[in-house]
Parts: C-alpha cells; sequence; structure tokens
C-alpha cells in the first residue's frame, strides 16, 4: 500500500514537473502564441517586425496601455508610428488610439514610448487623453 501510493505520488510529481519544463520552453516563444504573425519574422531595422500584421500595434504596448486605463473603457488603434533606429537600438513609438467611456462619449489619446529593436521590449513615457 505504501510503495503504491510513493509510486503514485511519483507520477503526479514526474507529471507536474513536466508541464513546468513545457512552459518555460513555450515562455521563449510567447509573443509568437499571443500573436501568430510575430512568428519567425526577422530583425528589421524598421521595427515592422515588433508589430503584428494586422492591425499593426505591438501587443505588448497595448496591454499596458489597456491597463493604465479605466478598464470600463474599450480602446481601438487608430494609428501606430515607429520612428527611425536611434544609435542606442531604440524606436521612438507613437500610439494614437480612441476611447469608449463606459457613458458612451469617444475620446481621443496618445501614447509614447520606445520600442527596443533587438528583444521588442518597450517602456511606455507619456499617456495623453
Amino acid at each position: 500500500m505504501i510503495i503504491l501510493m510513493g509510486l503514485k505520488t511519483g507520477i503526479l510529481l514526474g507529471a507536474a514537473l513536466a508541464s513546468m519544463a513545457a512552459l518555460f520552453l513555450a515562455m521563449k516563444h510567447l509573443p509568437a502564441l499571443i500573436d501568430p504573425s510575430l512568428a519567425k519574422r526577422p530583425v528589421a531595422a524598421d521595427g515592422s517586425h515588433c508589430l503584428s500584421r494586422t492591425p499593426a500595434e505591438h501587443v505588448g504596448f497595448m496591454d499596458a496601455l489597456n491597463a493604465r486605463i479605466d478598464p470600463t473603457d474599450r480602446v481601438v488603434v487608430t494609428e501606430t508610428r515607429l520612428g527611425p533606429l536611434t544609435e542606442d537600438g531604440t524606436h521612438r513609438v507613437t500610439v494614437d488610439y480612441r476611447f469608449r467611456k463606459f457613458s458612451g462619449v469617444y475620446t481621443d489619446g496618445r501614447a509614447t514610448g520606445t520600442v527596443r529593436n533587438d528583444d521588442c521590449s518597450f517602456e511606455i513615457q507619456t499617456l495623453e487623453r
């Protein structure tokens, strides 16, 4: 009986470790899992590899923007612009968006920040509403 319980626990632990290992390996490909259009895109000097194809937006940037805006507001990107590559390997990014407040009133806003060209990491610097 004790051997059977030990075997059962060992199997469960093995399955849990295998699941954690698979999750760890999948984290490397997380951007591609969130947005398949980001998968296997070569690094481009214009930064386009950091944007989804349709609509052209940086997924992580938009998630961070949505986190800073009232959750009852619905955000729609109207335009995303990437500046030229700078010496420090970043692009200036400007996102114009429109959001609908819970009351139904539409308001325009703009967020600016930087996006690293090599790994597509980002930082939001200003948020205008």
